[in-house]
């Protein structure tokens, strides 16, 4: 038998987080969570990084995401350890999500079951639907993918030991062949839905424009890695979400919603009570 963990980033997401938790051990009150606590200390200076909701300095609700993840009996912490007293870049999502992987390969966990915050989970058949796939040799599952095929973390299931390259950004361009891409990413989409989305009218910088067109967001570079070599496997459907992001799938009782964090810090309760 495998042992699995689901791991989470905690950063500003402090009602989020309260409510993803409480819904999880709702229906898994045997299975242990890591919540790497990615929360900026009281008089720490932070160096904000562009996707962030807000300036990323400390508040009041870090510390009490902060206390509920380390009093919560079923959470195990991992905290983001800081090299400067001072002053703390806040890492990106893929970046914390190295630091569980190299928890759990240390601590002998063999799956990592990646969850966001901003979800809410309802039943077990999702779990069951992620698991499958590694029981039958695949390295790794996901169940909601863009509209060009690559996968989104949130929802996914990964043999820790097989995880060989980072889960941070990766711009792919001069690093692996088109030819290579092409064959598991729809490319030509990927361009054409650029120029589709408002943010390609607003100039982006240079930097933006080379990762919106060559860039892989979290953990997709380690998709790639395993879908190459056919050990990837999608299982969440072929059904559009309706969000700002066009995620394509979903899985079975685990409702995910899609850059909720970003636009507020607590969910609205009433959000729950309609699913």
């Amino acid at each position: 038998m495998k042992k699995v963990m689901p791991v989470f980033v905690a950063c500003h997401t402090f009602g989020w987080t309260v409510a993803m938790v409480d819904s999880f051990t709702a229906h898994f009150p045997k299975m242990r969570l890591l919540a790497i606590d990615n929360n900026p200390y009281k008089h720490q200076k932070v160096q904000s990084l562009f996707y962030h909701k807000n300036d990323g300095s400390w508040n009041k609700l870090c510390d009490a995401e902060r206390e509920f993840i380390n009093t919560h009996p079923q959470i195990d912490v991992l905290p983001i350890y800081k090299t400067d007293p001072v002053i703390h870049a806040l890492p990106y999502h893929g970046e914390a999500l190295d630091h569980a992987v190299r928890w759990l390969k240390n601590n002998k966990i063999d799956v990592m079951v990646i969850l966001e915050p901003d979800c809410f989970i309802a039943g077990r058949k999702w779990m069951k639907q992620l698991l499958e796939p590694i029981a039958q040799g695949y390295w790794m599952s996901h169940g909601t993918k863009t509209p060009t095929n690559r996968s989104y973390p949130c929802g996914s299931a990964w043999l820790v030991d097989k995880i060989q390259c980072s889960m941070d950004p990766f711009i792919w361009k001069d690093k692996i062949s088109c030819e290579e891409v092409y064959k598991i990413v729809n490319y030509p989409q990927h361009i054409r839905d650029i120029h589709k989305d408002p943010m390609y009218y607003s100039k982006p910088s240079p930097k933006v424009e080379l990762f919106n067109a060559y860039g892989w967001d979290t953990s997709q570079r380690c998709w790639f890695e395993m879908a190459i070599q056919g050990k990837a496997k999608y299982v969440g459907g072929e059904e559009p979400l309706p969000t700002s992001v066009n995620p394509v799938g979903r899985l079975i009782d685990l409702h995910h919603h899609w850059g909720g964090s970003k636009i507020k810090r607590y969910p609205d309760r009433d959000i729950f009570k309609l699913i």
